[in-house]
């Protein structure tokens, strides 16, 4: 597997890597949310406030230095002075405390029957099932309240 690095951090930025549900600072070489903080970094959207906070509001745990961090929405590491990116944190499907990728999961799809075409699928989760339709139950694990994995194909 060969890795594309997206640079190191521009001058005046600093990147850290976090755990975006904890916001946690991760060990190095580790995936987690990039956050960013510097004075290249752009303070707040125009008139946005709600987005804003969510955005450029981030707090790393622990850190009592003030500082706010965007908050990228991308998954990725730092290795030595360079970024890597590996997915978007909207990209990241969560089902019964299980973290994994739409794209570890659609090669499987595809080869699930004959007919799906390659290369014409695309998985995403979702939290809005139809117990009416799906006949899935809230007891059951993961409950209506838990991610769900949806398959679309050619």
């Amino acid at each position: 597997v060969v890795l594309v690095s997206a640079g190191p951090p521009v001058l005046g930025a600093e990147v850290r890597v976090v755990n975006p549900t904890t916001c946690e600072e991760l060990p190095p070489n580790r995936v987690g949310e990039l956050w960013a903080v510097g004075t290249a970094i752009c303070p707040r959207y125009w008139g946005n406030r709600a987005q804003t906070n969510e955005t450029f509001g981030g707090i790393i745990a622990g850190d009592s230095s003030g500082r706010r961090y965007l908050r990228s929405g991308d998954l990725g590491f730092v290795y030595g002075d360079q970024v890597y990116i590996t997915s978007r944190l909207k990209d990241l499907i969560v089902v019964r405390s299980r973290n994994y990728f739409a794209a570890d999961i659609e090669p499987d799809v595809e080869t699930a029957h004959p007919l799906i075409r390659k290369g014409n699928s695309i998985v995403f989760a979702t939290t809005e099932i139809d117990t009416q339709t799906s006949g899935e139950s809230q007891d059951e694990p993961g409950g209506v309240d838990g991610q769900r994995v949806v398959a679309v194909v050619e």
